[in-house]
């Protein structure tokens, strides 16, 4: 019992965690897992083809990487490329010092100018640069392949979970119901003085194990579910 009323607190307390919430504010909790059971009897179970790792978090962030990674190769090589710039002038001057603006003899003036730049230094350089960028590309996407597999069997696995507690809760509930049934029965045997307290205790006994059977049912379903949301990348 003390074990279970730690595990609570400290559950507790990395729920204000992951809430932002100071761990000493205290949080009033509203249901229990038996509202939920609708939940799993009216459940869906999705094939693992049909869902999309397109708003996984963790592979959006590979893609951006990859992103930055072929950007950063893209000026790494435009710093290499020769550069050609074109300039002009074109201007008006006088020769006056009078400050007559208007009696000047204006005369007009031009001037167009290019400039080549030919980096021929630092080809050895970039040609380093650019193979050193197509490794780490080349690195991200074996990481990102890597990773999509990994989902797709963390996928499979919360599917196989959730299609267990939805099978494994219609036996469960009907396993509790019985031992409820059967703990009345020795409860009112054990008025009439038939059964003995070590048999209204074995009933209680076994009628707690198969509510806590019910209860881990559902909440194995509620672990699955949202680690499954998780991957997917959604927000309910």
């Amino acid at each position: 019992l003390t074990a279970a009323e730690n595990a609570v607190t400290l559950s507790t307390m990395l729920l204000k965690v992951l809430l932002g919430v100071d761990i000493e504010e205290p949080l009033k909790f509203s249901g229990n897992l038996k509202d939920f059971e609708d939940n799993l009897k009216n459940f869906s179970i999705p094939e693992r083809k049909a869902l999309s790792l397109n708003e996984n978090s963790s592979l959006k962030q590979l893609e951006l990487s990859m992103k930055q990674m072929d950007i950063s190769k893209k000026m790494i090589i435009s710093a290499a490329c020769p550069t050609l710039m074109l300039g002009g002038n074109y201007q008006y001057m006088a020769m006056n010092n009078d400050f007559k603006f208007s009696e000047y003899n204006w005369i007009p003036y031009s001037v167009i100018n290019f400039s080549l730049r030919i980096p021929i230094v630092s080809w050895a350089g970039t040609a380093y640069k650019i193979k050193q960028s197509n490794l780490l590309i080349s690195n991200l996407e074996d990481q990102k392949e890597n990773l999509e597999q990994n989902l797709q069997v963390a996928i499979q696995n919360n599917i196989n979970n959730i299609k267990k507690a939805v099978e494994d809760l219609a036996s469960n509930k009907e396993t509790m119901l019985q031992a409820e049934k059967a703990y009345h029965i020795a409860e009112k045997s054990y008025e009439l003085g038939i059964a003995t307290w070590l048999d209204l205790s074995s009933a209680e006994l076994a009628m707690t194990a198969a509510k806590l059977t019910y209860y881990q049912s559902i909440y194995d379903y509620l672990s699955a579910y949202s680690e499954l949301d998780a991957i997917l990348g959604k927000d309910n």
